[in-house]
């Protein structure tokens, strides 16, 4: 009998895959960076708006490339954790699973574009993200403001719309 982890609605194996899971996805973009800083100065931006691209198209090339790669890495994981764990697949599990890789994707996008050290800044928020959420520390050991600040880290935002699809 699978029993419910610390109010989440989750088991034991399910919410530590899905803190893992989201922990994985946002270390993704970082595959991903080069592309990212490619291409971001006036004259390139100058010649795509001539050409009738805007700035958000051309962001959103950049995302889609890490998101097409998260999207595929998610359906491994689901087919390899099936025997493991419940999985559900339903509509509402399957658009959350979607939203937390478009997150993943344009938090990796965020980090890239506005931060001198990408690879560190992303790198630190989501260990210390999957240090709150619970991953590495049991989370019924962590004092509730852990738990709280863990919830609303990216990671944890990533780890909630994850999570309706394991449980």
């Amino acid at each position: 009998v699978l029993t419910d982890y610390d109010n989440t609605s989750l088991d034991v194996v399910s919410y530590y895959l899905t803190a893992w899971l989201a922990f994985v996805l946002v270390l993704g973009g970082l595959f991903f960076h080069k592309l990212y800083k490619m291409d971001l100065n006036a004259s390139v931006y100058a010649r795509l708006a001539a050409y009738g691209v805007s700035a958000g198209i051309f962001s959103a090339g950049k995302i889609g490339f890490p998101f097409v790669f998260q999207t595929c890495l998610s359906v491994v994981v689901v087919l390899l954790t099936k025997g493991y764990c419940k999985i559900t697949l339903t509509p509402g599990s399957v658009c959350a699973l979607f939203l937390a890789l478009l997150l993943a994707s344009f938090l990796a996008f965020a980090f890239a574009v506005c931060m001198r050290n990408e690879v560190i800044l992303t790198t630190a928020v989501a260990f210390v993200g999957l240090l709150l959420c619970g991953g590495v520390i049991p989370r019924p050991t962590l004092p509730a403001f852990c738990r709280i600040i863990g919830d609303l880290s990216p990671l944890g935002a990533v780890r909630t719309l994850v999570s309706p699809m394991f449980g």
